[in-house]
């Protein structure tokens, strides 16, 4: 755990990290063996405490005020009254604003069908720990994004306004895209399609483990995580291709495993058939509604909904709109970042 060895380097003293995660190693043994035989509920929690060390050490440095261990839930219940990650990412740069410089600023940058969360500590120092800092809270960002919308949000490329001579600092060597250092501006990059995904996530799944970011929170069974997956890129396909959708034995047949185990399985990862049904005719609604003509009947059929009044009703569940608001709705946020 860089942190943790970072937190010693800088002559700072963790004792109180330690006793407060019930550790009586000392840190060599620990980074040598203990990381790996501590429960992962424990591991991300002395990882945060040790970040949260490490941020307001990156604050003392630059004269402003500590990070308030409740910072990162106040974002969150701010943010659960989105309607899309668009709207998610929006009141961020707001939250930004409020914290009057803690954090730094942020803002969404939308050009040829890429996106860019364009992030700014606004550090004047840019050495190893304000390095550290900021590429931890961009990682925690990305993944409080994806848990918001329940689907990973893959990254074409992240950008760091920071010199080259940092990169052994960040490893990059497992990132399926590009790092650029030096690169002007510090920002995450990703396919704009997703800024209309709907916020699917209550306060009630506020206590749940928070979705995948690019550099943590990997899942813990990935057999688990590519059945769900492949369930729901088959319902997905087949309301893209105008088929009729799997029923739930049918859709075991095509895993290759039992009715139960597939229910088992999808209940372990928090989820059901009907909910990844819901998802996938959320996520389609929301893509032929932005980018086709069809009708919202047509749409309904599209969708398997017995009718167009089922899928309104539907609709307005998912985003707290009707189809046609939602359709004007970005329509004039399409203008806009054109």
């Amino acid at each position: 755990m860089r942190s943790i060895r970072l937190l010693e380097q800088m002559d700072v003293s963790i004792r109180s990290l330690f006793e407060r995660a019930q550790l009586t190693c000392s840190v060599d043994e620990f980074l040598n063996e203990g990381v790996c035989s501590l429960a992962p509920e424990r591991l991300h929690g002395l990882n945060a405490h040790a970040m949260l060390l490490l941020s307001n050490l990156a604050n003392r440095q630059d004269g402003r005020p500590a990070i308030q261990p409740d910072d990162w839930a106040m974002l969150i219940y701010c943010l659960m009254s989105s309607r899309t990650l668009r709207d998610a990412i929006t009141r961020t740069g707001r939250f930004y604003r409020m914290l009057e410089g803690r954090w730094g600023s942020l803002g969404l940058f939308v050009q040829s069908g890429e996106t860019e969360i364009r992030v700014d500590s606004l550090r004047t120092q840019r050495n190893t720990l304000a390095f550290v800092v900021d590429t931890t809270g961009m990682a925690a960002l990305h993944g409080i994004f994806a848990w918001l919308i329940a689907q990973p949000i893959p990254l074409t490329r992240i950008l760091l306004d920071y010199r080259e001579s940092l990169r052994p600092e960040f490893d990059s060597s497992l990132l399926p895209y590009p790092v650029q250092f030096e690169a002007g501006r510090t920002a995450l990059c990703f396919s704009s399609e997703y800024l209309d995904y709907p916020v699917v996530r209550t306060l009630d799944d506020y206590e749940q483990r928070m979705g995948r970011s690019f550099l943590f929170d990997l899942p813990e069974d990935p057999a688990q995580s590519a059945l769900t997956e492949r369930a729901r890129r088959i319902l997905y396909s087949a309301l893209r291709e105008q088929r009729a959708l799997p029923t739930l034995d049918e859709l075991s047949v095509q895993l290759e495993c039992s009715r139960a185990r597939l229910r088992r399985e999808l209940a372990k990862a928090a989820t059901s058939y009907n909910i990844i049904k819901d998802s996938c005719r959320r996520e389609l609604a929301l893509d032929l509604l932005h980018r086709s003509r069809l009708s919202v009947e047509e749409i309904a059929v599209r969708l398997g909904f017995c009718d167009s009044d089922a899928f309104r009703r539907a609709f307005r569940h998912w985003m707290d709109m009707s189809p046609l608001q939602f359709r004007k709705q970005a329509a004039r946020a399409t203008v806009s970042s054109g």
